[in-house]
């Protein structure tokens, strides 16, 4: 009976996700708010605490609006593989990155292959730092059906003195079954942040 109600609400919350990641009706929601409002969400709870009834409607709602997101097909199952690859950019007056996300899963293992390039086009110096943040969610209580995140890291990488270009390249894992991943790149010179944006 257990397996039972389980396999329900694995089937019920994939099923809710499913038909709102394929529902356009929100085109018009701006994507830098609905990032904050999906950020603001992540960073309130610690690693498998429950979202609030309300943190989960609104992310759930949102997500499938936002690039930062990768929804994972399986819906939380144990898959065979998959792979995606999302490109970001991001510019303001001189300052510039782009980069990429690539993402393996199979079996409930997790890898990233993360790749940013970030440098002042004036060609000044600075000290840059360059990090992608990943937020996994997943269903953190089986009796109930919660969601809550059961993932998080940030991937850095900061030059040792003034630089005009940085360059991450680094990889991540973890073993789990998100519903969803999310990805939250930047890069800071002295200080000032530039968020990259998913195309």
């Amino acid at each position: 009976m257990k397996k039972i109600s389980i396999f329900l609400i694995i089937l019920f919350v994939s099923t809710s996700i499913s038909t709102i990641f394929t529902n356009s009706a929100y085109a018009s929601v701006g994507e830098e708010d609905i990032t904050s409002k999906i950020q603001n969400i992540l960073d309130k709870y610690d690693i498998n605490e429950p979202f609030s009834e309300e943190d989960t409607q609104i992310l759930i709602k949102y997500s499938s609006l936002n690039n930062n997101i990768t929804y994972n097909q399986n819906k939380g199952e144990v898959s065979i593989l998959s792979t995606s690859k999302k490109y970001f950019t991001g510019n303001d007056k001189t300052l510039a990155l782009t980069g990429y996300v690539e993402y393996d899963s199979s079996f409930g293992k997790n890898s990233w292959k993360l790749y940013m390039d970030a440098w002042d086009t004036s060609a000044i110096k600075r000290n840059i730092r360059a990090e992608i943040k990943i937020d996994c969610v997943g269903i953190v209580n089986f009796e109930n059906g919660s969601m809550g995140k059961i993932y998080n890291n940030t991937v850095s990488q900061a030059s040792s003195g003034k630089v005009s270009y940085l360059t991450l390249n680094k990889t991540d894992s973890f073993t789990g079954l998100p519903i969803f991943v999310f990805y939250y790149p930047k890069a800071t010179f002295d200080g000032v942040d530039l968020a990259g944006e998913f195309r």
